[in-house]
């Protein structure tokens, strides 16, 4: 199902995104992978300028975008209590924000082929966790945001 497709995946560097990366390489895909400073193309996704401009450069490379994994995330556990303001707004700019920044850089594309969008989120994000109030928060979020975007473009 993924012979010939251009997918892009953030966050994989490591982990879950690594993991999807290879296995849709070795699926036949088109993988363009992303991480902050590393992978084919490396931007930070928090950033909604360096987000469009590798999509810009996605579209100047392969002319389509087929599937889009927003992947990318970070931790930083702490209680509230004990949380600053940037560690908050650090989670939910990776975790969040990411989503937004991807989605509305990409859906043109996703769009004009016919492609998919798949958003990872968590069960704390429906759960909560002890010391994670910003990644649960970000994660809801996520899980929020992509049962409204599928009623606008679904």
């Amino acid at each position: 199902m993924l012979k010939d497709k251009v997918i892009l995946i953030t966050g994989s560097s490591q982990g879950i995104g690594k993991a999807i990366a290879l296995k849709a390489s070795e699926l036949g895909a088109k993988v363009c992978s992303n991480d902050i400073d590393s992978g084919d193309f490396a931007a930070d996704v928090s950033n909604l300028e360096q987000v469009e401009a590798m999509i810009e450069k996605i579209k100047s490379q392969f002319g389509r975008l087929d599937v889009l994994v927003n992947n990318a995330g970070i931790c930083l556990d702490k209680t509230l209590a004990n949380m600053s303001q940037e560690e908050w707004q650090k989670v939910i700019d990776v975790n969040l924000t990411s989503v937004f920044n991807c989605c509305k850089a990409a859906l043109p594309l996703i769009i004009a082929s016919n492609g998919k969008i798949i958003n990872i989120s968590s069960v704390v994000g429906q759960k909560g966790n002890f010391g994670q109030s910003n990644y649960a928060a970000s994660k809801a979020g996520i899980i929020g945001f992509t049962k409204s975007l599928s009623k606008e473009v679904g």
